[in-house]
């Protein structure tokens, strides 16, 4: 039959060759062509399942084989991935670069590199661990190591990027930073990295490409660095920058600002504490355009206390009681009593801090106010009474132990008041306000 010789074509010899050269010249019969055509289109079937299977997994097994190479080359793991077993040395230096021991991760790492001298990620680790210890000349000779091997290797090019910008060669590290953005996405990127970048285009001159690539760091936080970022560049006293991206985050993100402003209160009080008084205020502006919580305002209060404007100080300290929690009205109007007593409206300070005492009898910040207030009505025994109740609390407190010292001088006890002002010198050595009262005290004293 026609099946029979389709089967049989495999033996190859003359006789069937022959056969079947005669069978198919042959007219098919009806019943022979149906045959034909379930066989052709079970071959068919089979083909083009064959053909999707290889299309499919085959591409899939080479990927898997190229993942498998992969590690076999780069031993140690990312976040992502489970740990391998390492050798001493590489755990060793492992170990050391975790606990921030650069030295001695640099040792490691170059003793890893003497029986695999091409892994790109223990090259890019003992880089890293020689930068972390500021030699920048020997990092950057193992980042073009790591690049040799891979060029295109991203925490090759950043490490290498960082490393020229130390070494002041800011346009050769811009080209290197220019080729690692353009190698992955913005996830992998992240605003570390960005603020690098950032910073460099900044030494080259690119004032205005450099803030629109921090007001991306900012504007896509994902790995929630980019406003420590900022948080740095306020500590550094770079004020025109870091006010400028704030206000442009601000106009750019106008309906969605609420949490980032909201963050830089913090800020406020460290500029504040710091005497940085006119970068505080402008900030403040900055966030109030979009943001007036009972927090916000209060913290501007605190700045115009500072400021010396006393009136409109306690007018917004009014306003933060409006919508305050209940946990947060007594430091509201502990500011609110300051602007009072610094505006010289010494009968209005003395309400505010009684009030203050009803809601929190153990306040030692009023205790000590009100005591110092007290004393200069000249109600000495009540002022001494709040001073020493306050010092009970907090034995320490430098404003308490002054005012006790000023009250001691006043009820002639001048020996007492010199030693609660050594005490005060013992904890504040720097403090000259003390000094010159012992002085005072001491020459009254011999005369």
């Amino acid at each position: 039959m026609f099946i029979m010789d389709i089967f049989s074509i495999g033996n190859f010899d003359s006789h069937h060759i022959f056969s079947l050269s005669e069978n198919l010249l042959r007219p098919l019969s009806d019943r022979e062509k149906r045959i034909a055509a379930v066989v052709f289109t079970v071959l068919s079937a089979f083909v083009v399942g064959y053909l999707i299977y290889r299309c499919c997994f085959f591409e899939e097994d080479i990927v898997i084989t190229r993942i498998d190479d992969d590690h076999k080359l780069n031993p140690f793991f990312e976040d992502d991935q489970e740990e391998p077993i390492l050798d001493d040395k590489l755990q060793q230096a492992l170990d050391c670069y975790k606990a921030n021991k650069f030295s001695d991760a640099a040792l490691h790492f170059e003793e890893a590199l003497e029986n695999d001298p091409k892994n790109i990620r223990i090259i890019n680790h003992y880089a890293d661990s020689l930068f972390h210890q500021d030699l920048f000349h020997q990092a950057a000779a193992q980042y073009e190591e790591a690049l040799k091997i891979g060029p295109k290797n991203f925490t090759a090019l950043k490490g290498y990027a960082n490393t020229l910008f130390k070494l002041g060669r800011f346009y050769e590290a811009k080209i290197k930073y220019d080729e690692a953005i353009n190698l992955e996405t913005d996830e992998a990127i992240g605003s570390d990295f960005l603020f690098g970048y950032a910073e460099n285009l900044l030494a080259c001159k690119e004032k205005r490409r450099a803030k629109r690539v921090l007001i991306e760091a900012l504007e896509d936080d994902r790995d929630k660095k980019s406003f420590e970022c900022l948080k740095a560049l306020f500590s550094e006293k770079r004020f025109v920058l870091a006010l400028d991206l704030c206000r442009k985050y601000v106009k750019r993100n106008r309906h969605s600002s609420e949490h980032f402003v909201e963050k830089l209160i913090p800020i406020v009080r460290e500029l504040r504490l710091n005497g940085n008084v006119d970068e505080a205020e402008q900030l403040m502006k900055i966030i109030l355009k979009e943001h007036k919580s009972p927090y916000a305002l209060k913290e501007y209060g605190d700045v115009l206390n500072l400021r010396g404007n006393f009136k409109k100080a306690y007018r917004t300290l009014e306003k933060a009681l409006d919508n305050a929690p209940d946990d947060f009205l007594v430091s509201i109007m502990l500011s609110m009593g300051k602007a009072l007593l610094l505006g010289e409206k010494i009968g209005q300070a003395e309400k505010e801090y009684r009030s203050i005492l009803k809601k929190d009898s153990q306040n030692v910040e009023a205790l000590a106010y009100l005591g110092f207030i007290l004393s200069l009505q000249g109600k000495l025994i009540e002022a001494r009474g709040k001073l020493e109740t306050a010092l009970k609390l907090e034995p320490q407190n430098i404003t308490a132990l002054g005012y006790y010292a000023h009250v001691l001088s006043k009820q002639d006890n001048l020996d007492e008041a010199i030693e609660v002002y050594r005490k005060i010198l013992e904890l504040d050595p720097l403090n000259s306000t003390a000094q010159d009262c012992i002085d005072k005290l001491e020459a009254k004293i011999a005369t």
